[in-house]
């Protein structure tokens, strides 16, 4: 068998001349398909970091440490976001909504809401994650 872990994000990914990307940064459960995503916006800041701390002259640090300031706080709000989005996130809502209702009333409310639900529900998950994969380079 196997398990899923989850990790509470970090506070900083600038660990000096050594940073994460990826999984090993930002380690998401896997229900929310925003960890291949993640890892492509880690890259890409990365690159655009590199570039400009070659351009100011501030190195390796310099590049992990606007890395880490550009990526740490969103990917954890992903990593946190990511949490609710679990196979049993439509449940969760449907358990609230036909609270008190007999079963025969559960069936017929799921039956003509459960699709329409679950697109809110999906829509407003898509909605908390960030709209960019290209960051903003410092002007």
């Amino acid at each position: 068998g196997w398990a899923l872990f989850d990790r509470d994000p970090l506070d900083s990914f600038d660990f000096g001349a050594v940073t994460l990307l990826g999984d090993a940064a930002h380690p998401l459960l896997p229900y929310g398909s925003q960890g291949a995503t993640q890892a492509i916006m880690d890259a890409e800041a990365l690159g655009i970091c590199y570039a400009d701390a070659i351009e100011a002259g501030t190195g390796v640090q310099g590049c992990v440490k606007a890395y880490s300031e550009m990526r740490c706080e969103v990917s954890g709000k992903v990593v946190i976001a990511n949490r609710d989005m679990g196979s049993t996130a439509v449940l969760k809502v449907v358990d609230e909504e036909c609270k008190g209702m007999s079963r025969e009333e559960k069936r017929s409310w799921c039956q003509e809401k459960g699709s329409e639900l679950h697109d809110s529900v999906i829509q407003k998950y898509r909605a908390m994650m960030p709209k960019s994969v290209r960051p903003q380079r410092k002007t």
